[in-house]
């Protein structure tokens, strides 16, 4: 990549104002101005890394007993004349131009598969969202060789689910169910079975409302709204997560692996997931999720997959990997 570059700014700095007329003035003092200006372009941005949880004692996952489910543009490639221009303005001139330097093989790293992985299909925004978490916050993960998505925004019909190599850029899909929200009998969060998340939270000031008086209210830290009133019960949990090893449930969930678990545990990393664990949110398999086409059923809050497919991804997944649940709707 640094040898194209600098042939870009041989063009750049030496053809170019010939081409076009331009003074032989530049602006540009060095080829370095240039590489370190466009490495500031185009660094991604950095976001504050989320809040180390609390651990959590896993009570057991919430069987479901849902009902069955049913079955490039043209782009201008005129290179631009430049009129003396600045470090600054030539190195987003020169990004900008029809020279297009690979923005993904600048950053390398967690992005090297970038392009890779939207090419199979992953959303840009979770993706994005995903890989930028995982760079800030690479300690808080033991296992770094996969990352996993669940795209809510997405009906169940499609496999909404993604793990993506970070070894070999390669995706697997899968078909995720989502919670159904279910309390005092209606199921808010796909209350007319659709196969699209409609809600992740209930409604109801008591709900999400703590007040000195509320019981485990803590003045000195900010108080979520998870702890009162169950209000994202049977809730699918929105955000970044670790997922951690499998456990026997104790229900009669399929088994994962010869030693009979049948559940992997997940650990919420942020206000609005910070209950997962101890509400007994786990990954399992489960018969009311079916095939790409169908509307999956609805689970109590746990990512379910269909008999057989979970536990080849989980195998690769637990052990303290990124899981990101992306429902957008939720919000």
């Amino acid at each position: 990549m640094k040898k194209k570059l600098k042939v870009y700014q041989l063009i750049f700095i030496f053809i170019l104002p010939i081409l076009c007329g331009c003074p032989e003035t530049t602006g540009i003092s060095t080829s370095t101005d240039v590489t370190s200006q466009l490495d500031e372009i185009l660094s991604p941005p950095s976001i504050n890394p989320a809040e180390d949880p609390v651990p959590r004692v896993l009570n057991g996952a919430e069987p479901s007993q849902d009902e069955n489910a049913d079955s490039s543009a043209n782009t201008d490639r005129s290179l631009p004349c430049l009129d003396n221009p600045t470090g600054l303005e030539a190195a987003t001139a020169l990004a900008n131009s029809g020279l297009e330097i690979s923005e993904t093989a600048e950053r390398g790293g967690v992005f090297k598969f970038y392009d890779k992985f939207l090419s199979q299909g992953v959303a840009k925004k979770p993706l994005e969202d995903a890989l930028k978490y995982f760079k800030e916050n690479q300690d808080k993960f033991e296992n770094k060789n996969v990352i996993s998505i669940a795209d809510y925004s997405l009906n169940s019909k499609n496999k909404r689910f993604y793990l993506l190599d970070m070894k070999t850029g390669k995706v697997t899909k899968e078909v995720v169910a989502h919670g159904s929200g279910k309390r005092d009998g209606i199921r808010v969060g796909d209350p007319d079975h659709d196969g699209m998340l409609d809600k992740c939270l209930h409604e109801g000031p008591a709900c999400c409302l703590m007040t000195p008086s509320s019981p485990g209210y803590n003045a000195s830290t900010f108080n979520e709204c998870v702890q009162t009133n169950n209000c994202r019960q049977n809730m699918t949990r929105t955000g970044f997560m670790k997922v951690k090893n499998p456990y026997p449930s104790g229900q009669n969930f399929p088994a994962l692996d010869s030693a009979g678990n049948n559940g992997v545990r997940i650990e919420g990393l942020e206000w609005r997931n910070r209950d997962a664990g101890s509400k007994g949110v786990v990954f399992h398999e489960r018969w009311y999720v079916r095939g790409e086409g169908s509307l999956q059923g609805r689970s109590f809050g746990c990512p379910a997959f269909p008999p057989d497919k979970g536990a080849p991804l989980l195998k690769k997944m637990k052990g303290g990997s990124l899981y990101y649940s992306y429902a957008p709707q939720c919000n």
